[in-house]
């Protein structure tokens, strides 16, 4: 769907502990080779770049890289997705983080947000970590359309 890059994040409340370095290569050989598959499947010429594993102070630093960077969270309830979106210009790239299983921590969002990373509701219902980047894509093609460069964090 045009994402460029996805790069792991570890929050307080993520599943799955990687806790060695042979642990982590594991994980991103094989989720290395998942994204091959999956651009394989659907034709898509460029294979998205699966990054080394970082932490949410890696995200903050990383989303001065975009035109936009925001973070869909559950408990936002004024600030929309597309408000973000509209309010911009001439979007060439765009970044967001989802949340783990449990979603972010009250004190991960207050970071976000202290350091000018938007968080954004998409809507009453609470989707999962696996679909969410997905149905945030969708709405940022429907919205903006395609992107130069995209990045899921």
């Amino acid at each position: 769907m045009g994402i460029s890059e996805i790069v792991p994040v570890t929050t307080s409340r993520c599943v799955a502990k990687i806790n060695e370095k042979k642990d982590a290569d594991k994980k991103l050989d094989r989720w290395r080779k998942i994204a091959e598959a999956a651009a394989k499947q659907s034709g898509r010429g460029i294979v998205p770049q699966i990054s080394e594993i970082t932490s949410l102070d890696g995200v903050i630093s990383r989303s001065k890289d975009f035109d936009i960077f925001f973070a869909p969270y559950e408990c936002e309830e004024n600030t929309t997705l597309r408000s973000v979106l509209l309010s911009k210009g001439n979007i060439k790239s765009a970044g967001f983080i989802i949340g783990p299983e449990g979603g972010f921590d009250i004190s991960e969002a207050e970071k976000l947000r202290a350091n000018g990373i938007e968080t954004v509701t998409l809507g009453k219902r609470i989707l999962r970590t696996e679909t969410a980047g997905e149905a945030v894509l969708a709405m940022i093609m429907y919205e903006i359309g395609d992107i130069n460069k995209g990045g899921v964090l």
